[in-house]
């Protein structure tokens, strides 16, 4: 992301959606990458799929990237499931016409739903006893409390980048 915000600005705002509605913070650039390692984790499991050796980039990475080709292309929020089950909630940051990455968070199931132990598996090779024990900590969001969450990122796009 180029001019202002500066990238402080960004990552005191992942903060304040971890703190508030405790999910993974997630900065991303137009490609879907993060811009930051992220320090605030949502559950146990999370940590465990970005730890291992393959999860980080087909779960994560690929969520961000799909994510951030859903974004560019709408111009509008976006709330999916990731591959590993849990609800990823992101808004795009423009400047002008162009698309500069997103805000957003994940790290919860959506209500009713679980994680998908069998993908976490395949991808992590984590033991399914762990994946099942981690598993427990995943809170779980309604969909009232997503458009919540995607209220405040757009806020805070529009408070920091003025459009």
């Amino acid at each position: 992301m180029h001019g202002e915000p500066n990238r402080g600005q960004w990552l005191a705002v992942g903060r304040e959606l971890h703190a508030r509605f405790g999910l993974n913070p997630s900065i991303n650039d137009a490609k879907g990458h993060p811009l930051a390692a992220n320090e605030h984790w949502a559950n146990n499991l999370c940590p465990a799929i970005r730890g291992s050796n393959e999860g980080h980039s087909p779960v994560c990475i690929g969520a961000g990237e799909h994510f951030a080709r859903l974004l560019r292309e709408s111009g509008k929020p976006v709330v999916e499931e990731c591959g590993a089950g849990m609800l990823r909630i992101a808004v795009p940051i423009f400047v002008g016409q162009e698309f500069q990455g997103s805000l957003g968070g994940c790290g919860k199931v959506c209500e009713g739903g679980d994680v998908d132990e069998f993908m976490i598996r395949k991808v992590t090779g984590l033991d399914l006893e762990q994946i099942r024990e981690q598993a427990s900590s995943v809170a779980s969001i309604t969909w009232s409390e997503a458009d919540e969450i995607v209220e405040f990122l757009e806020e805070k796009v529009r408070s920091l980048s003025g459009n």
